[in-house]
């Protein structure tokens, strides 16, 4: 009889509506990024990794360059990053800032 109350209690927690609720930024204006035109003519592929904040507006903010495959991908990637558009991220249904990784990935088509 001692599982009962915990069970009743377990369902209550697992079917009520979540408090605190979050949700994630969501694209919504993206950018491709121009590939430098002598990495692309010697079919040079790589990646970069860069680290921000979307804001409470949904724009990418504060962007640095963490790792490159090669230094003349990095100033493309990040003028491509910082013209992409989000909707923002909320948490209890009021817009939030959030830290944001992203990787451009360059490849020759």
């Amino acid at each position: 009889m001692t599982r009962i109350p915990a069970l009743l209690a377990l369902s209550l927690l697992l079917t009520a509506p979540s408090l605190g609720e979050t949700t994630g930024a969501q694209v919504e204006k993206y950018q491709e990024a121009v590939y430098p035109e002598a990495l692309r003519k010697g079919e040079q592929q790589g990646n970069v990794l860069l680290s921000g904040r979307i804001d409470r507006s949904g724009k990418v903010e504060d962007l640095r360059p963490i790792a490159a495959s090669f230094p003349a991908l990095v100033g493309p990637a990040m003028t491509a990053v910082k013209a992409w558009k989000f909707k923002p991220a909320t948490r209890d249904g009021k817009a939030v800032d959030i830290a944001a990784n992203v990787g451009v990935r360059f490849r020759v088509k």
